[in-house]
Parts: structure tokens; sequence; C-alpha cells
């Protein structure tokens, strides 16, 4: 990782780790260990506000590494993506919220 990386830990809470990406920022890492009590859809309502406000793109991937293993439903990953504003980038395994 790169010395531009950010990373939240809390070992009862969260694991995200957001990179740079040439496109913008990519949300490299989303894992909520107290899962289905809405802290995830906090996070990523908060982080897709300040990314519109700044328009600066979020990228990510579904899958491995943001990935807890308590919540591995690639369909459900790709719902909850999608409620963000989320679409996948044409010849690509990356999703953006880039309009």
């Amino acid at each position: 990782m790169s010395e531009n990386t950010i990373k939240i830990f809390h070992e009862d809470l969260c694991n995200i780790t957001i990179i740079p990406h040439p496109n913008g920022i990519e949300l490299y890492r989303l894992e909520m260990y107290n899962t289905n009590k809405g802290y995830g859809s906090i996070f990523m309502n908060i982080f897709t506000d300040i990314s519109k406000r700044f328009n600066i793109p979020i990228i990510l991937t579904i899958g491995s590494p943001g990935t807890y293993t308590d919540n591995s439903d690639r369909p459900a990953q790709i719902r909850f993506y999608k409620r963000f504003g989320f679409k996948r980038c044409k010849n690509s395994d990356y999703y953006s919220n880039e309009k």
C-alpha cells in the first residue's frame, strides 16, 4: 500500500481501506464485522456524498478483499452497491459511481 492509503480499522466494527486510483479513489476494502445493522450503508451514504460534493469518483471491485466472510453473497453485494449509484465499468471488473 502507498503512503496515500487510508485505513479505518476497529476490531469490533470494521476494516476499511481507501487507495488512490487513476480515475478517482478506490474503495479497496469494506468489511463490516457487525453485519445487517446498517453500518455499511451509513458509511456508503457519507462516502458517496463526499464523492459527489468534490466530484471524485469512487471505484471498487465487488468481492474479495472487500468482503467479510459472513457476508459473501455476490448478488447481494451487487444490489448493495447499486443502491449507491454504482455501475459496472465497460470491459472491467471495476464498478464506479461516476456519472
